[in-house]
């Protein structure tokens, strides 16, 4: 009871974060079980929606137009990080009417999902026992890291006011565009933890269906042919679920990767720079590095559980077979079911362009690694100069 409480209060933490900054207008009511807006909620992003592009705009504007760095490579390496995270907002707000009637389909049909696959399922089962620990932890650890990176990001964006010449005339508009670009550039996050929500639940009831399929294959009984045919209706619905989500996301998964590349290198290149520096600006730049290097990682994470619950069921398939005496019947059914998961197989690769793994997050640390090293070797050259 208590892990439950602790889900539903960090979660409701995000909904209304998410409100406030104009992520979405939507909310899960657990008492009835719905995921609903307001004409308040609906009032609030909207108002939040705006004062996001009017900041992102202007901020554009300032930063080609009066923005000047004594430093000429330091400069044009802001005014790149700054561009990108200002026009990936502007993309996440054009996308947020489409993207919250696509999560409301996704969220209804998950509800009913829910319903046919009952807890008690992976109750006995120690294998899902454990898998359920680590969703928790995997929750618990990305909800920690959200709320630490905007911590992180403010600080990080108040040492950029104070050390890289974007100081204001007035203290308190400083303050105010401290705040904004905060909420602004947060929401790529934001967004993304909602699909990092639906992923875990979408995972959560492959779990379950994989506890019920071992315990069909244990017990080996023609009468379990009716039953396995529900569970290959359910897992094609599920990924098919996966597929839409996929596709609802599809903008903001690309925009949001390239969006860290950029920002994770540009973030190296100034705690090169901040060797001379007091040591409590080097652990803000090296924190907030890491932070969104780990943030990475556990989206991707996520997206690996849930391909390798997929492909557990083939798994567990196998397993039937490998019995003395297999019964006939369940065989059928079990035929069947390999052919769909060998027919529909599950791959999140929005565009078709990258596949969502851990194994593309290592590939994008490379990458980022090597643009660190060429803003350092175009500093070197243009100071020779």
């Amino acid at each position: 009871m208590v892990v439950h409480r602790l889900q539903h209060f960090l979660y409701q933490l995000f909904a209304y974060y998410a409100i406030f900054i104009g992520v979405t207008s939507y909310f899960y009511d657990f008492k009835r079980r719905l995921y609903k807006n307001t004409k308040w909620t609906q009032l609030i992003a909207c108002l939040s929606n705006l004062i996001i592009v009017s900041v992102t705009l202007s901020d554009l504007a300032w930063l080609w137009l009066d923005y000047v760095n004594e430093d000429r490579v330091t400069g044009e390496i802001i005014q790149l990080d700054i561009t990108v995270n200002d026009i990936v907002c502007v993309l996440q707000l054009l996308q947020r009417v489409p993207r919250e009637r696509a999560t409301k389909n996704i969220e209804q049909e998950l509800e009913s999902l829910t319903r046919l696959c009952p807890k008690s399922w992976a109750r006995k089962d120690k294998h899902s026992k454990q898998d359920i620990r680590r969703l928790r932890s995997i929750y618990l650890a990305k909800n920690c890291i959200m709320w630490i990176f905007t911590g992180f990001l403010s600080t990080f964006l108040i040492m950029s006011y104070q050390f890289m010449n974007l100081r204001q005339a007035k203290l308190y508009i400083e303050q105010t565009l401290v705040i904004l670009k905060v909420l602004a550039f947060d929401s790529q996050d934001i967004t993304m933890h909602l699909h990092f929500l639906l992923s875990l639940r979408i995972c959560r009831l492959y779990m379950r269906l994989n506890s019920r399929m071992r315990q069909l294959v244990e017990r080996n009984s023609p009468a379990d042919a009716l039953e396995a045919l529900h569970l290959r209706r359910l897992h094609l619905k599920l990924t098919f679920l996966m597929e839409r989500l996929t596709s609802a996301y599809d903008i903001i998964m690309i925009s949001t990767r390239f969006s860290l590349i950029i920002t994770t290198a540009v973030m190296g290149y100034y705690i090169s720079l901040s060797v001379c520096l007091p040591t409590i600006y080097k652990v803000v730049g090296c924190g907030f590095y890491a932070l969104l290097v780990l943030d990475a990682y556990i989206l991707d994470l996520i997206l690996d559980y849930t391909i390798n619950e997929h492909q557990k069921t083939s798994c567990l398939l196998r397993k039937h077979y490998e019995l003395d005496h297999p019964d006939t019947q369940l065989s059928r059914g079990f035929d069947l079911f390999a052919l769909q998961l060998t027919t529909f197989p599950m791959q999140v690769k929005p565009y078709g362009l990258l596949t969502c793994s851990t194994a593309t997050w290592l590939s994008d640390i490379a990458c980022i690694i090597c643009w660190m090293v060429v803003l350092l070797q175009y500093k070197i050259v243009s100071e020779k100069r």
